[in-house]
């Protein structure tokens, strides 16, 4: 986004550019994570929801 001299002295414009500019970066890194998550998961086994309720239980009495 260009800016010019009287948009770079108004203090609202400032903060309205460098918001949309992090919730650009926001973003940019979300859909990046999401892409690493989605590859991750094609070679994640799929695990039976029994066997991962027993895991979760059994980890709750090695925490306490």
């Amino acid at each position: 986004m260009a800016m010019n001299a009287r948009v770079l002295n108004n203090l609202l414009a400032w903060f309205c550019h460098n918001e949309q500019k992090a919730i650009a970066r926001t973003r940019r890194h979300a859909l990046l994570e999401w892409d690493m998550f989605q590859v991750d998961l094609q070679y994640t086994p799929e695990v039976f929801k029994l066997a991962f309720v027993k895991l979760a239980f059994s980890h709750i009495f090695l925490a306490s």
